[in-house]
């Protein structure tokens, strides 16, 4: 993977065109307003230092909640099923992600969910050696 400025921001620019345009894909995992379309949320949960690959080398762990409105909530276990089918063959064609595991859960509003946790390595960025004049 390229080390982009932005980690979240990398993640947004591959992920989102991936998505089926019906969706919602938010940057943040906080919700603040009630979910009428399923919805994709960022959120970063982990960091560890990659030690075998260098000093400055870092394994990012972000989940991709994937988050179904909520209907009757038999049909909308199932419809979030689906999703989590779409989005993860979406993953897999994201070369440098690699998806993990993907859980099930439900909102503090009981909409069924799955997170999915993403991993990619991350270096750190060599300063630019200074010029003297």
């Amino acid at each position: 993977m390229a080390n982009p400025t932005s980690m979240r921001g990398y993640l947004i620019e591959v992920i989102k065109p991936k998505l089926p345009t019906t969706w919602t894909f938010l940057a943040s995992p906080y919700i603040t307003d009630a979910v009428t379309r399923v919805t994709c949320s960022l959120e970063l949960t982990r960091v560890e230092r990659f030690s075998e690959a260098g000093q400055a080398v870092r394994r990012i762990t972000y989940n991709l909640n994937v988050i179904q409105p909520t209907g009757r909530f038999v049909d909308a276990a199932d419809a979030v099923d689906d999703a989590l089918v779409l989005l993860l063959d979406a993953l897999d064609d994201i070369e440098g992600l690699v998806w993990t595991v993907a859980e099930k859960g439900v909102t503090g509003q009981d909409q069924p969910a799955y997170a999915v946790s993403m991993t990619f390595t991350y270096s750190k960025p060599t300063p630019e050696p200074t010029k003297e004049k």
